[in-house]
């Protein structure tokens, strides 16, 4: 009985490798900041000369942490929720913050763990503090652009290459793309599609942006591979934007992640194939 306890004990252990590789896979987690205004007459406001009912629209993407400062304008005690049910009321599961007064800031972290329009509010004053809340579905890919480093998925020096990542989808996905420009530059994003570094008005492409931008297009062309650039940079801002024929599966990924994907499929199939033999070891003790 002990030799088929080792390969039992062995086969867990891989399992549990494999478990926590994928457990390891990076996770969107940003953290979006806003400071609020309020007061029972005037509403909300990104100032407190600049009130409203209803307030300025936040607009967050889902798994991000919403990070707020808040204060009381009139003196009154206020609290900031956001009304899922919109019954005016905080029920159940709805973030709510602590309640604020005075001249001392209110602070309040939440996660964006649902996608949806809602309105936020003040409980004391339900009707006449409100706003809208925007929690966007996370987009395909998070690209930050640099005039003179080009792109990456991720705003840190080593990230940002020239080429930059490739970008794989299938034909027919809905892809969306945050853009970023990390200079303040003018950039763009769009599918070089006759290879000659020319934005043209038939191929995908954004809107300028120097901040941030979201972009949503339908892939519609044929399947192969396309370069990807920015209209003003287009020999530094570039990469390979791979289009796979419908159903080809996996679609909006970049290659690093699938890669990382299949290697740990691998390890569970490792991990399965051990608990087998040892199961038959098992069988084969008289």
């Amino acid at each position: 009985m002990r030799k088929a306890t080792k390969p039992i004990l062995l086969a867990t252990l891989v399992f549990m490798i494999a478990a926590a590789g994928f457990a390891a896979l990076p996770a969107r987690a940003d953290v979006e900041s806003f400071t609020l205004f309020g007061s029972m007459t005037g509403g909300w406001g990104s100032t407190a000369a600049a009130l409203s009912n209803p307030g300025p629209p936040i607009t967050v993407t889902v798994g991000d942490t919403v990070a707020l400062t808040l204060h009381s304008v009139d003196g009154l005690s206020h609290n900031w929720f956001i009304d899922y049910d919109n019954n005016n009321g905080v029920s159940t599961g709805e973030p709510t913050s602590p309640d604020f007064m005075g001249s001392t800031a209110g602070s309040y972290s939440f996660p964006a763990d649902r996608v949806g329009t809602f309105t936020y509010r003040c409980r004391f004053h339900p009707t006449t503090m409100t706003g809208t809340i925007v929690i966007q579905a996370a987009p395909t890919f998070d690209l930050y652009g640099h005039g003179t480093r080009g792109w990456g998925l991720d705003n840190t020096t080593t990230a940002i290459t020239s080429p930059g990542p490739h970008l794989t989808v299938n034909q027919s996905d809905v892809v969306t793309i945050d853009l970023t420009s990390v200079d303040g530059m003018a950039h763009s994003w769009f599918v070089d599609v006759n290879n000659d570094n020319v934005q043209q008005a038939s191929e995908p492409h954004s809107n300028d942006f120097t901040g941030s931008l979201r972009y949503t297009f339908t892939v519609a062309l044929s399947a192969g591979n396309y370069t990807y650039r920015c209209q003003y940079h287009p020999s530094v801002m570039f990469g390979t934007f791979t289009v796979r024929a419908a159903g080809g599966g996996g679609g909006g990924t970049p290659t690093g992640i699938s890669t990382t994907v299949i290697i740990g499929g691998v390890v569970i199939l490792i991990a399965v194939v051990a608990v087998a033999a040892a199961v038959m070891m098992r069988r084969k003790k008289p």
